[in-house]
């Protein structure tokens, strides 16, 4: 496990960050480009974000990537950035928030993302769909097990997705898209620690038996959130 990718003081080229919320843990990818650190990630239900990312950098984890799979990861991300703040609002991402990694794929030309066997995105498998997009795997979920933790997240999620989030105005989702994704409740989970944890490995897609350890490692580091 090498720690010493986790928040290295400078600035990445490539990363994933991670961060504590008031009552879990989020990742999306930072990115440089044109010289300025950019963050992107799914914040919630039809809520994605390409934007400068914050003056507080939050912490983050360096990729052990070879330099053609971190040009082709950059580039994606270069793309959706593109996209999302054009100015024809119809290209914005409205991807719906869901638990299951499907086999859904963002365009490596257009940056168009679709909706293949899946209902949405996480904060984490919109991570894994864009490193997926461009043949970058990262996680290999054989044997990945179901965690009831992760069951009883995911159920707190879906409340939270029936009823919105008033301290932040967020809305409910759509009933019919809410009883599609709890169905969903009792798939595996890839949580937010663990998918920056695998850049703390220097073979990849990694394994369940590195990146829970990882992600506990990536947590005892981080403080609680303020």
């Amino acid at each position: 496990m090498q720690t010493d990718r986790f928040r290295r003081p400078t600035d990445p080229a490539l990363a994933i960050f991670i961060m504590r919320t008031e009552d879990g843990t989020h990742t999306g990818i930072l990115f440089r480009m044109n010289g300025v650190l950019l963050i992107q990630d799914v914040m919630w239900h039809e809520m994605f974000r390409s934007a400068q990312c914050p003056a507080k950098v939050p912490h983050f984890v360096m990729l052990a990537l070879e330099p053609e799979q971190e040009h082709r990861v950059r580039m994606m991300c270069q793309l959706i950035h593109y996209r999302q703040n054009s100015r024809d609002s119809s290209s914005e991402y409205k991807i719906p928030f869901a638990f299951r990694l499907g086999n859904d794929r963002i365009n490596a030309k257009t940056a168009e993302f679709k909706l293949e066997d899946g209902l949405g995105l996480s904060c984490s498998t919109f991570v894994l769909t864009v490193f997926d997009s461009v043949y970058v795997p990262l996680v290999n979920f054989e044997g990945w097990p179901k965690r009831d933790d992760d069951k009883k997240r995911h159920k707190k999620l879906l409340d939270k997705m029936r009823n919105g989030i008033p301290k932040y105005n967020f809305p409910p989702a759509k009933p019919e898209h809410v009883e599609r994704v709890a169905a969903e409740v009792d798939c595996i989970r890839v949580r937010p620690e663990e998918m920056a944890a695998t850049g703390l490995y220097n073979d990849l897609p990694a394994r369940f038996a590195q990146l829970e350890p990882g992600g506990t490692w990536i947590l005892s580091q981080i403080p609680p959130a303020a």
